[in-house]
């Protein structure tokens, strides 16, 4: 990466997570693990940066670490409905579905925040799978 040139918070997770990062959440609180040697001191401390934008409440970096944190995992070969959704955090659901890029896109827990008014794009999980 380096050059000195700022990334966007998309550009720089797609990035790291590429190299191995791992993202981890809890209590509002970011979390990482990646392998020995993968990052360099400048893009942990780029990675601290964006978090700190999304707690601000910067719209590219909070789209860039929910749809990381949010986005179901495929691998090579997978199918998302071969996939165990991730845990909502605040109530334990495991149904989400994807706003509209006209609405901001982004996955939503479907049972804290169901689609009223807006047809999803997609969903995950038991429920409209």
């Amino acid at each position: 990466m380096g050059g000195g040139v700022a990334m966007r918070p998309s550009n720089l997770l797609h990035a790291l997570l590429a190299r191995g990062l791992v993202l981890l959440t809890q209590g509002g609180r970011l979390g990482y693990r990646y392998p020995k040697g993968a990052l360099s001191p400048e893009e942990v401390e780029a990675l601290r940066k964006a978090w700190s934008l999304a707690g601000q409440g910067d719209p590219h970096a909070l789209e860039a670490f929910a749809e990381v944190l949010l986005a179901p995992r495929v691998g090579p070969g997978e199918a998302p409905c071969d996939l165990r959704p991730p845990v909502c955090p605040t109530c334990g659901g495991r149904t989400w579905w994807k706003r509209p890029r006209t609405h901001g896109g982004g996955w939503v827990c479907a049972r804290c925040h169901p689609p009223r008014g807006v047809e999803p794009a997609a969903w995950h999980g038991e429920e409209g799978s």
